[in-house]
């Protein structure tokens, strides 16, 4: 997760050139943008998320793996947060 909607992005881009077919979700996009890429990634078309802070809240009900903490967050409420929303 980035605290940045311009490094969410190229986060996103750069894995996606590597070989992870990633899409991304920030709070700067469209609320159309952010369901289409939400759907890519629940159907599977796309395997990666790379989600800011702020977007990453209420992500319940994904098919979720991994998550992996780029940034480490301010306080420990947002920490729960993001690692509370992994349903193994």
């Amino acid at each position: 997760m980035y605290q940045t909607k311009e490094r969410a992005d190229a986060k996103a881009v750069h894995l996606s050139d590597d070989g992870f077919p990633a899409t991304c979700i920030h709070g700067g996009m469209k609320q159309e943008d952010r369901e289409i890429a939400l759907d890519e990634f629940r159907i599977g078309v796309k395997s990666v998320l790379v989600a800011t802070g702020m977007a990453a809240r209420g992500l319940s009900g994904l098919n979720v793996a991994h998550v992996i903490n780029y940034d480490m967050v301010d306080d420990i409420e947002d920490y729960i947060t993001r690692i509370g929303m992994v349903h193994i």
